[in-house]
């Protein structure tokens, strides 16, 4: 096996491994917790048992609004036993009160504007020129690779 493949490997083996454990990979929108998360920022986040949220945790949560679910990422401010209260960080009041069993998981790391690029990549242009092609490519450069290794 070539380096590449090793590098490919170990990549999409942690991508499995992350996604397996439960860890949601989130592009940010809004300006509700700058200047901690901006529009754009990708961030992570891990499971955890609702109930060993902190205040000053910053959790993203499930919240219906006409029907559609969004998930929402702010500051916990306050515990009670049958919720928490989040705020987002650049708005004046906090939220309503958000069961336990809304709880996705708990903010750990963000990755600044990458998520700019997800959004690029959801758009026909932008899966062609970032995707498509550059997967073609490396499948063309990849065969020919192969089939010279084979002469």
């Amino acid at each position: 096996m070539r380096p590449k493949l090793y590098l490919l490997s170990a990549i999409l083996l942690t991508i499995l491994a992350l996604y397996l454990s439960g860890v949601r990979v989130l592009n940010t929108y809004g300006t509700s917790m700058l200047p901690e998360l901006e529009t754009g920022d990708l961030i992570l986040i891990f499971p955890k048992n609702p109930s060993d949220v902190e205040v000053g945790d910053i959790v993203t949560y499930k919240k219906t609004i006409d029907g559609k679910t969004y998930l929402i990422t702010h500051r916990v401010v306050e515990k009670t036993s049958e919720a928490i209260i989040t705020k987002g960080d650049n708005l004046p009041r906090e939220d309503e009160p958000v069961s336990y069993d809304s709880v996705v998981g708990v903010y750990v790391a963000k990755i600044p504007k990458l998520g700019l690029l997800g959004s690029v990549v959801r758009t026909l242009p932008g899966y062609l020129l970032l995707i498509l092609i550059p997967g073609i490519a490396l499948l063309i450069i990849e065969i020919k690779s192969i089939v010279g290794e084979l002469k």
